[in-house]
């Protein structure tokens, strides 16, 4: 039986601008942050909306160190 190569459809898009709205910081929506880092070789700003009474702090410090695919891409928080 062959082994399959999963293959990401985010590597065919030409993504420039990503915005994720509403983070709150738990474990799924980072790693749904890094599955978009990691593949999204056009990226250039992601755009991350939190809300300032809730973990905001928190989630700055763990998307921030976060590695990039891009080197073009910088970080915004919303």
């Amino acid at each position: 039986m062959k082994k399959l190569k999963e293959v990401c459809c985010l590597q065919t898009r030409r993504v420039k601008v990503l915005e994720i709205s509403d983070c709150g910081g738990c474990f799924q929506e980072l790693k749904q942050m890094i599955h978009f880092l990691d593949n999204l070789e056009c990226l250039e700003i992601l755009k991350v909306g939190v809300d300032p009474d809730k973990n905001s702090e928190l989630v700055r410090a763990n998307v921030m160190p976060l590695p990039r695919l891009s080197s073009k891409c910088t970080i915004q928080f919303i």
